[in-house]
């Protein structure tokens, strides 16, 4: 299973593919209903999630700019 580096939640190899355009779009509308002053970016995609490495270092990758951007002031 992999993560996504947006919601943080585990997904199939091909599941994740099909997940993180759709998950972008709802993070931004959701970011949308905020108050400017509240509103997060959109994560920026880590380059180790490109297909190299292994399992454990891709779900760290996005683990770690899951709990860096998303997560920041939860």
């Amino acid at each position: 299973m992999l993560l996504c580096y947006i919601c943080g939640k585990e997904f199939g190899s091909k599941s994740l593919a099909i997940h993180e355009p759709q998950c972008a779009a709802k993070f931004e509308a959701e970011q949308a209903l905020l108050p400017a002053g509240q509103r997060k970016k959109l994560p920026v995609k880590p380059t180790g999630l490109a297909g190299t490495g292994t399992l454990e270092e891709r779900n760290a990758a996005a683990q770690q700019v899951y709990e860096e951007q998303v997560m920041v002031g939860c």
